[in-house]
């Protein structure tokens, strides 16, 4: 087993210096910069370092375990986030537990589960999309029986910690590069409600309308695939971009397209959301919004163990998602 003298040992430090880098809950006075705390964290994860609070938190009656409710989807977000969750987790020193689901009995067992196990802190998907209305009771009763919530992607949820991907900047990128193209002047946004939260969606969309409106453009929303491709045909090449607020729906709009004649990013603009697996393989590839879900495992980790320890920490955080810029625009 890694131990701090050989991660010491390996970058030329003091034991006492990585202990403080490492330490959950530092002393206030004990700085170490930025570069080196870093080094010194990925160093540790990549010799396998772990740290054992079993016993610490035996002391307290509660176990060492960290407890995550992630809707079933089965998609590369969810993979990365898992992946984030894990590597932090296991840096950290404490188990994971996952938990996934679509409908109340799932989460309500999710939350039966860890009030029985005392474990130490969940990170939780909103359970708004569930519509139980027990829920928020249920979460009061984790919370005073001591333990720690952070909730995910919800930013409208209950008065818990949040950390949220930046949906409305999102959107505002897609609106910039459709309006990077002068001669785009038919802005439409391809939505959809079938499988994710609303409140998801519409903060998609608000960010492309706010943007489109500063710019003052006008836009217009629709969920039909046959009225886009009409008013693809009835343009001049490039003079229509769409905004597909998921990239399921901007695949099933380069297929019909496809089937109609017409090629996005030649005869119109297209712009996805999410980059998930085949984005890039799509003919052509699509253009689309990509979400570091990874890095929102690492952070939902660090957050919720900040709340363990009742250090400072930022009730409400968001995370931007970039552009991955291919052929559709």
């Amino acid at each position: 087993m890694t131990s701090l003298k050989d991660i010491a040992q390996e970058l030329g430090l003091s034991i006492s210096v990585v202990s403080r880098a490492l330490n959950l809950n530092p002393d206030a006075n004990a700085r170490i910069a930025p570069h080196t705390s870093q080094l010194i964290r990925e160093t540790a994860a990549r010799m396998g370092y772990r740290r054992n609070h079993a016993a610490e938190f035996m002391r307290r009656k509660r176990s060492a375990a960290i407890g995550v409710f992630v809707p079933e989807f089965s998609n590369r977000l969810i993979a990365d986030l898992i992946l984030g969750l894990h590597e932090e987790t296991n840096l950290a020193g404490f188990s994971l537990q996952i938990h996934s689901g679509l409908d109340a009995a799932s989460y309500r067992s999710f939350l039966a589960d860890h009030n029985s196990l005392a474990s130490t802190g969940i990170i939780s998907y909103s359970p708004r999309q569930y519509h139980f209305p027990e829920q928020e009771e249920m979460l009061r009763e984790y919370c005073a029986s001591g333990g720690k919530v952070l909730m995910l992607n919800n930013p409208d949820e209950i008065n818990l910690p949040v950390l949220s991907m930046d949906e409305a900047f999102g959107g505002a990128l897609a609106a910039e590069v459709l309006m990077e193209h002068l001669e785009c002047t038919d802005l439409l946004i391809f939505s959809t409600h079938d499988s994710i939260p609303y409140s998801v969606l519409s903060k998609r969309s608000e960010g492309f309308m706010n943007r489109i409106e500063k710019a003052k453009r006008t836009a217009r929303q629709t969920v039909s695939l046959e009225e886009i491709i009409e008013t693809v045909r009835h343009s001049s090449s490039g003079r229509c971009g769409v905004f597909a607020d998921t990239d399921y729906q901007a695949w099933k709009l380069i297929h019909q397209a496809r089937r109609a004649g017409v090629v996005p990013g030649r005869d119109f603009y297209l712009v996805g959301y999410d980059n998930l697996e085949f984005s890039a393989f799509t003919d052509p590839p699509l253009t689309t919004i990509h979400q570091e879900f990874r890095e929102e495992g690492h952070r939902a980790i660090r957050i919720l163990l900040k709340i363990i320890y009742n250090m400072d920490f930022e009730h409400s955080t968001l995370i931007r998602p970039t552009l991955v810029r291919r052929a559709t625009a």
